[in-house]
C-alpha cells in the first residue's frame, strides 16, 4: 500500500506529517511512501533526505488518492480526491 504525504496547506504550518526517519520505520512494515515534493522543506527536511529514505517524490495531483494520507493538519477533502 502506497502512503503519500502532501505539502501542508496552511501559510503558518512548519510540520510535515513524514520524516525521513518515520518513512523509513513505516517501510520497514512493508509499505511504501510518497510526499510531494518540498514538503519537508518548511521543517527542515530536504527532499534529498527523503530520497536517501527510499521516499518516491511526486508533484501535485500525483501526491493525492493514495489510501492513506498522511497530514499534520485538516486538508480540505476536494485534495484527497484523485483528479478526474
Amino acid at each position: 500500500m502506497l502512503i503519500g504525504c502532501p505539502k501542508e496547506t496552511a501559510a503558518d504550518e512548519k510540520r510535515v506529517a513524514l520524516t525521513p526517519d518515520s518513512a523509513l520505520q513505516i517501510q520497514k512494515l512493508g509499505y511504501s511512501c510518497v510526499i510531494e515534493a518540498g514538503a519537508g522543506d518548511a521543517a527542515g527536511f530536504t527532499d534529498a533526505a527523503y530520497e536517501q529514505a527510499g521516499v518516491t517524490k511526486r508533484k501535485p495531483p500525483q501526491i493525492y488518492g493514495h489510501p492513506l494520507m498522511l497530514l499534520s493538519r485538516f486538508c480540505h477533502r476536494q485534495l484527497l480526491k484523485p483528479s478526474v
